[in-house]
């Protein structure tokens, strides 16, 4: 009777793991379809959602386009700036689908910010280092709550605003440190539609920087150097002139 019932024990314990790893491995399981399965739903969700929203959009001739923003938050990155100079970005919007297409409404919409500051290792810097304006507003006077209103008139279905970064006086950056800029339009009425962009601006020249303007159709172009350098040593004068006289005299 007594191996009878030691046997039945060893049953019972060998029952009771079993049920535990078929347990574990459907928690283990649950936990692969949570992880892959659901968020590829989920993209797959907003996608559908999204190609049916602007087919309404389409439908009543709302088209509120960007050349540097989309709704997948598009994404840019300039390296080499030399952090001495203004870095500006301008941004075109417009109310087209295509040249024969376009919106026949005024289409409103206001524009948000966010700018930061983060050193190489990917620590965000304290305090207030880059001046910062956007759309002819400086950022003393943004209001982050209501943005900046803008409207893209239906008489050329076109819009544009700018926005400019620089480093406040005496404030010096490291190279791999950079500036994140988080730009987000929105339009109003008569729909609503939210495009955005990302911003990575990398500091990587602080020796000489330069920067070429050509346009089209002109005869000449502008090489524009800027030196970063506080001094630097030249093995001949320039014809035997004093460079400090030079400088000083306008």
């Amino acid at each position: 009777m007594k191996k009878e019932n030691k046997t039945r024990i060893r049953r019972k314990n060998g029952g009771i793991k079993k049920a535990l790893l078929i347990l574990i491995l459907l928690f283990i399981i649950v936990q692969i379809f949570i992880r892959i399965i659901i968020p590829a739903s989920v993209t797959a969700s907003r996608y559908v959602y999204r190609a049916i929203r602007n087919f309404y959009f389409n439908s009543k001739a709302f088209y509120f386009n960007s050349d540097r923003l989309s709704e997948d938050t598009a994404v840019f990155e300039a390296d080499n700036w030399s952090g001495v100079d203004t870095y500006s970005v301008s941004i075109n919007m417009n109310s087209k689908k295509n040249i024969e297409e376009v919106s026949k409404v005024n289409i409103n919409y206001t524009i948000k910010y966010e700018c930061k500051v983060f050193k190489n290792t990917g620590e965000e810097y304290e305090g207030d280092l880059v001046d910062f304006e956007i759309a002819e507003v400086k950022d003393d006077d943004y209001n982050p709550d209501e943005g900046i209103s803008r409207t893209i008139f239906a008489d050329n279905n076109t819009s544009s605003f700018d926005f400019s970064v620089r480093l406040k006086n005496n404030v010096t950056l490291e190279n791999g440190d950079y500036i994140f800029v988080t730009v987000t339009a929105e339009s109003t009425s008569p729909y609503k539609k939210t495009l955005s962009g990302t911003f990575k601006i990398i500091i990587g020249n602080l020796g000489m920087s330069y920067q070429i303007e050509d346009e089209a159709y002109s005869p000449y172009m502008n090489l524009i150097v800027t030196n970063t350098l506080d001094y630097y040593i030249v093995d001949e004068s320039f014809d035997g002139h004093d460079v400090r006289k030079l400088f000083n005299n306008k």
